[in-house]
């Protein structure tokens, strides 16, 4: 447990100096590109640290001025509520291609038939084995 708490004072400090971090290094970049002579990328990057500098004012009104009205007891009884953790779930930021469980193909044998071809020149049946049944077949075996 530490030894002090500031109540997340910090927090608005710290991001702050960080979006001033991102504009000098903004500023940086138009200066080395000017340097290299590349004018037209410079030029490019005029707007990134206009934009940054209006998002401060813009976090600043929405979170820090917000954040200085609610009292510590509030945002820790608003922390507590349950609906704000049963409706977490594990797989929130994975893509959902990841998250499905694994599937296999649906093939009936004999199903495939070439293009402007006949059922004669198909290609070989094909014998779905069954995953537990692994003593002497492999899976997908082509009969």
């Amino acid at each position: 447990k530490p030894t002090c708490e500031s109540g997340g004072t910090m927090f608005p400090m710290a991001c702050h100096r960080t979006l001033v971090g991102l504009v000098c290094g903004q500023l940086t970049l138009m200066g080395y590109s000017i340097l290299r002579e590349g004018f037209y990328q410079a030029f490019v990057v005029i707007p990134l640290p206009l934009i940054t500098i209006n998002m401060m004012s813009v976090f600043k009104k929405l979170y820090v001025d917000a954040g200085m009205c609610i009292s510590l007891e509030r945002a820790v009884e608003l922390d507590k509520q349950k609906d704000a953790q049963s409706t977490f779930s594990g797989d929130v930021y994975r893509q959902p291609v990841l998250s499905e469980k694994i599937t296999e193909p649906n093939v009936r044998p004999g199903s495939f038939v070439p293009a402007g071809g006949s059922r004669a020149l198909a290609m070989p049946k094909l014998e779905i084995v069954d995953a537990d049944d692994t003593k002497d077949a492999d899976m997908g075996k082509i009969v």
